[in-house]
């Protein structure tokens, strides 16, 4: 467990599990707040390696890191997960099973708008 010397600096760590339409749990998140940001990249650089892939131009300011393996499972730690150096940082991980259904449900979701028009 992490602590810290001062209480104003907790480590508030969020965790949000992800459900697949069919298969049960699919994924979790993790948001921290920015001060806490560097101990989730150390665990998530212990626990995975380093990055196996190149992380693509970030969005907004902070780091990026990706890592994928061949069962379609993914991680994606994002220094700030909004875009805006304020911002919580996450750590985000889907099975590929998870991720083949966020797919196809944003792909529906994008063919449906198109009809709209």
């Amino acid at each position: 467990m992490h602590r810290t010397s001062t209480p104003d600096r907790q480590r508030h760590w969020t965790p949000t599990l992800c459900f697949d339409d069919e298969q049960g749990l699919g994924g979790y998140e993790i948001g921290v707040r920015p001060f806490a940001y560097e101990d989730l990249r150390d665990i998530a650089f212990a626990k995975f390696g380093r990055p196996t892939e190149e992380a693509p131009p970030p969005l907004g300011p902070g780091e990026q890191f990706n890592w994928r393996w061949p069962s379609g499972t993914m991680v994606v730690l994002y220094e700030h997960c909004g875009g805006r150096s304020a911002d919580d940082a996450c750590l985000i991980a889907w099975s590929g099973s998870y991720s083949q259904m966020l797919s196809a449900r944003r792909s529906r979701e994008v063919e449906k708008a198109k009809k709209q028009f």
